[in-house]
């Protein structure tokens, strides 16, 4: 990305209110067809709302259509907003050219803005622009957004580098995995450690994992050890470096299945690099980064970790399959630090099929299972 070039991410005021339905069902019909039926049974009829017993409304409606109620639901008005005003834009013929220049870019936002007008959409001022700190910004059209330099880019909530944007994402993160610590305190440690399980620990950092470089980032190890903390309390008991390490193996591997982000990072970040790979390709044809710099860097880190094995498809896109190395290398170092028989017998134990499927049951205290 060069200093003559920007991206730009738009944010239209109230659209799940102003979007009318016959609009985004038009250009459902006309762009995906193949989801039409499912929304025009959706949405060709009003919405219902009920915000007091016994008293019923109707949605907003919009004074261009005052016999209808007209708004669609929040969780549609994003994607239908885009599908109507991306009939034939430069912005979108132009999408297979790689990174646009600002010129460029500023005759598409204007574009934007006039079919919006149509549809009843406008820009707030959430709108933001990313480019270099020295890229001159000039156009009219450009020039209200909010400034973001590319180092502090997000996209959908996701820090796109490494620095202070990823650092304070994850201290955030951290700060609410310590609320919910401390709010697991007084609840049943098998009901605490099943939330943690599938909720708190690493399912909740996932996404971050996934599409932000954070690999090397400090916070992880304070993530971890957070973890640690509450695994200690739910199993009342100190944890030792060996016996944290196989608390965070996956519950088929005698662990508890709460995993250690500082090792799951890796291969969540790799496997969706790998699954995206086309079509970053296909953005950005033009200024395609080298293998080196790129994909190919994580690929041969990957490599180098005991006992990966290269795959018949090097762009294997399968979490677990980049996870399993990591994983077989952390069992092999607990089995190694177990000094006598009895360890390693409860070991084995654990690893027998089946045997951690209670740690999988559904908490229903009237069958006797976790506590209410």
């Amino acid at each position: 990305m060069t200093n003559n070039e920007v991206v730009v991410k738009l944010d239209f005021t109230n659209a799940f209110n102003s979007l009318h339905r016959s609009d985004m069902l038009q250009a459902v019909r006309d762009r995906v067809a193949e989801l039409f039926p499912y929304c025009y049974t959706s949405y060709v009829y009003p919405s219902w709302l009920f915000y007091d017993p016994g008293v019923v409304c109707l949605k907003k409606t919009r004074s261009r259509r005052p016999s209808q109620s007209s708004a669609v639901q929040q969780h549609t008005a994003t994607t239908a907003a885009v599908i109507v005003v991306s009939s034939d834009t430069g912005l979108f013929r132009r999408r297979h050219s790689g990174w646009l220049s600002i010129d460029v870019v500023a005759a598409d936002i204007q574009t934007i803005i006039t079919e919006a007008e149509v549809t009843d959409l406008c820009l707030n001022n959430k709108c933001e622009i990313i480019a270099h700190q020295q890229t001159v910004i000039s156009d009219s059209t450009l020039c209200p957004f909010n400034r973001v330099n590319v180092d502090n880019a997000e996209l959908l909530g996701a820090p796109l580098f490494a620095g202070r944007v990823l650092d304070t994402a994850w201290a955030s993160r951290c700060s609410e995995l310590s609320r919910a610590i401390d709010r697991l305190q007084p609840i049943c440690a098998q009901d605490a450690l099943t939330l943690l399980c599938v909720s708190f620990s690493a399912p909740r950092v996932q996404r971050v994992m996934r599409c932000s470089p954070a690999l090397d980032n400090s916070a992880l190890a304070d993530f971890d050890k957070l973890l640690r903390s509450v695994i200690s309390h739910l199993t009342n008991c100190d944890l030792s470096d060996e016996q944290w390490l196989q608390a965070s193996l996956p519950i088929n591997m005698a662990g508890l299945g709460v995993r250690k982000v500082s090792s799951l990072a890796f291969p969540a970040y790799l496997a969706s690099a790998a699954s995206t790979e086309s079509l970053q390709n296909t953005i950005c044809d033009s200024v395609r980064p080298s293998e080196e710099e790129m994909l190919g860097f994580y690929l041969s880190k990957w490599q180098s970790i005991p006992g990966a094995v290269l795959p018949s498809d090097p762009l294997q896109t399968k979490q677990s399959f980049r996870d399993f190395p990591g994983i077989t290398q952390a069992r092999q170092q607990v089995r190694k630090s177990q000094s006598d028989a009895t360890q390693k017998a409860q070991f084995l134990a654990a690893s027998a099929p089946h045997s951690g499927d209670w740690l999988l049951a559904l908490l229903v205290a009237a069958c006797g299972v976790g506590s209410s």
